[in-house]
């Protein structure tokens, strides 16, 4: 995955809020969140932790049928990967010595069964791998990374403002075009509010 995929699906994961992205040193454990917030009482039929970059069965973890899959999983993940706690139903992955081919987009999905009905959760992390001691995101790309996320960032400001731009002035065409289209004055519009 290249530089600027990480930095765009970051820029994604921060607009829309439904992800999160974690930063963690080259040899360290971390903890990608995934909890259960329902009913404690129904019954999970399917938790998966999965990387969507490496294609559609690349499980990191697999329970299924009431029990885990260890042969499903991919074996880089081997004897490297735990629940936080199954019991309080707090679906978090633990990765133990974090490998920079750990780095990219990870998916926690889970399947709840009750009261006849079926209802599924989804969340995605996306996992950044740094050297230790680079937290503040110096890769030693001469600050390439930080260029990237702020014209990312300026990019979508700009696009916004383009597109608002465009539609103001979309507006003022078809004022002028029909004039006869009702605006309320001043004086109307104060009594409106009132």
């Amino acid at each position: 995955m290249s530089a600027g995929t990480s930095e765009f699906f970051c820029l994604i994961c921060a607009l829309l809020s439904t992800c999160t992205a974690l930063t963690a040193d080259l040899g360290q454990n971390v903890t990608m969140p995934c909890q259960f917030f329902g009913n404690k009482h129904n019954n999970i039929t399917l938790l998966k932790w999965s990387r969507p970059d490496q294609g559609p069965d690349s499980y990191i973890l697999l329970y299924e049928d009431g029990r885990f899959h260890p042969d499903k999983q991919l074996p880089s993940y081997k004897d490297r990967v735990y629940l936080e706690d199954m019991e309080t139903r707090d679906f978090s992955l633990i990765l133990m010595n974090v490998t920079m081919e750990d780095r990219g987009p990870y998916e926690c999905d889970f399947v709840e069964e009750g009261w006849n009905q079926l209802s599924r959760t989804t969340s995605t992390t996306f996992l950044e791998v740094v050297e230790p001691g680079n937290k503040d995101g110096n890769t030693g790309d001469g600050g390439n990374k930080t260029r990237v996320i702020v014209g990312s960032i300026l990019g979508v400001i700009l696009l916004l403002a383009v597109l608002g731009s465009v539609g103001f002035l979309i507006y003022r065409r078809l004022m002028k075009k029909n004039p006869n289209l009702p605006v309320p004055s001043d004086e109307a519009a104060a009594g409106q509010m009132l």
